[in-house]
Protein backbone atom coordinates (compact mmCIF):
# COMPACT_ATOMS: atom_id res chain seq x y z
CA UNK A 1 0.00 0.00 0.00
CA UNK A 2 1.19 3.45 -1.27
CA UNK A 3 1.06 5.93 2.07
CA UNK A 4 2.74 9.04 0.04
CA UNK A 5 -0.52 10.82 -0.51
CA UNK A 6 1.41 12.50 -3.98
CA UNK A 7 2.90 9.22 -5.02
CA UNK A 8 -0.45 7.78 -4.56
CA UNK A 9 -1.81 10.48 -6.60
CA UNK A 10 1.07 10.00 -9.58
CA UNK A 11 -0.22 5.88 -8.84
CA UNK A 12 -3.74 6.25 -9.25
CA UNK A 13 -3.60 8.42 -12.24
CA UNK A 14 -1.38 6.31 -14.15
CA UNK A 15 -3.40 3.54 -13.68
CA UNK A 16 -6.69 5.12 -14.57
CA UNK A 17 -4.54 5.60 -17.89
CA UNK A 18 -4.26 2.04 -18.43
CA UNK A 19 -8.16 1.75 -19.33
CA UNK A 20 -7.16 3.98 -22.49
CA UNK A 21 -4.20 1.64 -23.63
CA UNK A 22 -4.44 0.45 -26.95
CA UNK A 23 -2.14 -2.64 -27.11
CA UNK A 24 -0.93 -3.29 -30.82
CA UNK A 25 1.22 -5.86 -32.65
CA UNK A 26 5.27 -6.19 -32.87
CA UNK A 27 6.22 -5.18 -35.97
CA UNK A 28 7.37 -7.44 -38.56
CA UNK A 29 11.22 -5.70 -39.27
CA UNK A 30 14.16 -6.45 -37.07
CA UNK A 31 13.16 -5.32 -33.58
CA UNK A 32 9.52 -6.88 -33.97
CA UNK A 33 11.72 -10.35 -34.86
CA UNK A 34 13.93 -9.83 -31.67
CA UNK A 35 11.32 -9.88 -29.58
CA UNK A 36 9.28 -12.24 -30.86
CA UNK A 37 12.08 -14.65 -30.60
CA UNK A 38 12.58 -14.01 -26.94
CA UNK A 39 8.82 -14.10 -26.05
CA UNK A 40 7.22 -16.56 -28.56
CA UNK A 41 7.53 -19.58 -25.85
CA UNK A 42 5.85 -17.89 -23.48
CA UNK A 43 2.28 -17.08 -25.12
CA UNK A 44 -0.60 -17.54 -23.35
CA UNK A 45 1.77 -15.27 -20.56
CA UNK A 46 1.51 -11.82 -19.41
CA UNK A 47 5.25 -10.62 -19.87
CA UNK A 48 6.83 -8.33 -18.22
CA UNK A 49 9.98 -7.29 -19.95
CA UNK A 50 12.93 -5.12 -18.21
CA UNK A 51 15.31 -3.46 -20.44
CA UNK A 52 18.26 -3.05 -18.22
CA UNK A 53 22.01 -2.22 -17.67
CA UNK A 54 24.74 -3.41 -15.43
CA UNK A 55 26.20 0.53 -14.83
CA UNK A 56 22.38 1.27 -13.69
CA UNK A 57 21.66 1.97 -10.93
CA UNK A 58 18.29 2.62 -10.73
CA UNK A 59 17.81 -0.98 -13.21
CA UNK A 60 19.95 -2.99 -10.89
CA UNK A 61 18.11 -1.54 -7.94
CA UNK A 62 14.72 -2.34 -9.00
CA UNK A 63 15.58 -5.98 -9.62
CA UNK A 64 17.13 -6.42 -6.26
CA UNK A 65 13.61 -4.58 -5.03
CA UNK A 66 11.49 -6.98 -7.49
CA UNK A 67 13.31 -10.37 -6.13
CA UNK A 68 10.55 -11.10 -3.94
CA UNK A 69 7.98 -11.16 -6.72
CA UNK A 70 10.22 -12.87 -8.93
CA UNK A 71 10.77 -16.10 -6.63
CA UNK A 72 6.90 -15.70 -5.81
CA UNK A 73 6.18 -15.81 -9.45
CA UNK A 74 8.63 -17.83 -10.83
CA UNK A 75 5.60 -21.22 -11.30
CA UNK A 76 3.20 -18.47 -12.06
CA UNK A 77 0.99 -19.80 -15.13
CA UNK A 78 -0.11 -16.72 -16.12
CA UNK A 79 3.04 -14.32 -15.65
CA UNK A 80 6.48 -13.79 -16.23
CA UNK A 81 9.68 -11.87 -16.08
CA UNK A 82 12.12 -11.50 -18.34
CA UNK A 83 15.38 -9.42 -18.65
CA UNK A 84 17.15 -7.84 -21.81
CA UNK A 85 20.15 -6.05 -21.98
CA UNK A 86 23.03 -5.34 -24.53
CA UNK A 87 26.76 -6.07 -24.31
CA UNK A 88 27.72 -2.88 -24.50
CA UNK A 89 25.21 -1.84 -21.36
CA UNK A 90 26.14 -4.94 -19.94
CA UNK A 91 29.91 -5.92 -20.58
CA UNK A 92 31.10 -9.95 -19.70
CA UNK A 93 31.80 -10.10 -16.66
CA UNK A 94 29.71 -7.75 -14.93
CA UNK A 95 26.75 -9.22 -17.02
CA UNK A 96 28.06 -12.90 -15.67
CA UNK A 97 28.83 -11.63 -11.74
CA UNK A 98 25.20 -9.86 -11.68
CA UNK A 99 23.48 -12.74 -13.10
CA UNK A 100 25.01 -15.43 -10.97
CA UNK A 101 24.26 -13.04 -7.83
CA UNK A 102 20.57 -11.21 -8.78
CA UNK A 103 18.84 -13.03 -11.46
CA UNK A 104 20.05 -16.71 -11.21
CA UNK A 105 16.82 -18.66 -12.25
CA UNK A 106 15.49 -15.91 -14.06
CA UNK A 107 15.10 -15.50 -18.28
CA UNK A 108 17.98 -13.04 -19.31
CA UNK A 109 19.10 -12.37 -22.40
CA UNK A 110 21.80 -10.36 -23.20
CA UNK A 111 22.06 -9.09 -27.08
CA UNK A 112 24.52 -8.08 -29.25
CA UNK A 113 24.93 -4.46 -30.12
CA UNK A 114 23.27 -4.17 -33.46
CA UNK A 115 20.80 -5.95 -32.08
CA UNK A 116 20.15 -3.77 -28.95
CA UNK A 117 20.68 -1.05 -31.08
CA UNK A 118 17.38 -2.39 -33.72
CA UNK A 119 15.34 -2.72 -30.92
CA UNK A 120 16.22 0.69 -28.49
CA UNK A 121 15.62 3.01 -31.67
CA UNK A 122 12.37 1.10 -32.88
CA UNK A 123 11.03 1.73 -29.47
CA UNK A 124 12.91 4.97 -28.71
CA UNK A 125 14.41 3.37 -25.65
CA UNK A 126 16.40 6.02 -24.19
CA UNK A 127 17.28 5.31 -20.46
CA UNK A 128 17.39 2.59 -18.47
CA UNK A 129 15.28 1.00 -16.60
CA UNK A 130 12.33 0.88 -19.18
CA UNK A 131 9.80 -1.96 -19.33
CA UNK A 132 6.73 -3.32 -21.66
CA UNK A 133 3.73 -4.83 -20.86
CA UNK A 134 2.96 -8.01 -22.73
CA UNK A 135 0.11 -9.59 -23.74
CA UNK A 136 -0.94 -13.51 -23.54
CA UNK A 137 -1.15 -13.28 -27.47
CA UNK A 138 2.64 -11.42 -27.55
CA UNK A 139 0.89 -7.93 -28.31
CA UNK A 140 2.58 -5.22 -26.89
CA UNK A 141 0.06 -3.49 -23.75
CA UNK A 142 2.04 -1.16 -22.86
CA UNK A 143 5.91 0.04 -24.36
CA UNK A 144 6.72 2.34 -21.42
CA UNK A 145 5.37 0.79 -18.29
CA UNK A 146 5.96 1.24 -14.88
CA UNK A 147 5.34 -1.51 -12.92
CA UNK A 148 4.94 0.55 -9.52
CA UNK A 149 1.22 -0.84 -9.99
CA UNK A 150 1.63 -4.54 -11.87
CA UNK A 151 0.11 -5.98 -9.11
CA UNK A 152 -3.15 -4.40 -9.74
CA UNK A 153 -2.65 -3.99 -13.30
CA UNK A 154 -2.48 -7.68 -13.44
CA UNK A 155 -5.21 -8.43 -11.19
CA UNK A 156 -7.51 -6.05 -13.72
CA UNK A 157 -6.44 -8.63 -16.52
CA UNK A 158 -7.74 -11.64 -14.58
CA UNK A 159 -3.93 -12.72 -13.39
CA UNK A 160 -2.63 -13.91 -10.24
CA UNK A 161 0.33 -12.07 -9.22
CA UNK A 162 1.47 -13.12 -5.97
CA UNK A 163 3.44 -10.39 -3.44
Amino acid sequence: MIENSYIKAIANQYADSLGNLKSYQLPKDGAGAILRNIIEKHKGKYLLLDFWGTFCGPCTGMIKTMSKWRELNRENPDFKFIFITGMAESPDNQYNDFVANELLGEESHRLSNEDFGVVKDHFNISGFPRYMLVGREGEIVNDDYEPIVLNQDLEELGVTFYQ
